[in-house]
């Protein structure tokens, strides 16, 4: 993970639909100059999206847990996303 573990927090304003996925995530109150990755349970970042993204193909990973990124270069915010 990036940054520095005192400024992790749980994202409560941000929605990410459908939670689980199959095939997308639809992301809704994220910060467009916020930089976004996905980790797997491992710590290893399987993918990073462009700023501005709010819709996260997720179709072609494996299906387990993983943990949505969200920095915006001074706190980063994760939410747990689940794949199918």
């Amino acid at each position: 993970l990036r940054g520095n573990h005192d400024n992790m927090v749980v994202v409560r304003d941000m929605d990410a639909m459908p939670n689980p996925a199959k095939d997308v995530v639809t992301l809704n109150g994220v910060n467009p100059t916020a930089s976004l990755a996905l980790i797997d349970m491992t710590g290893r970042t399987v993918r990073e999206f462009a700023q501005g993204t709010t819709v996260l193909t997720v179709s072609d990973l494996i299906p387990g847990t993983y943990l949505l990124s969200v920095g915006d270069g001074v706190n980063i915010d994760l939410k747990k996303i689940m794949v199918q």
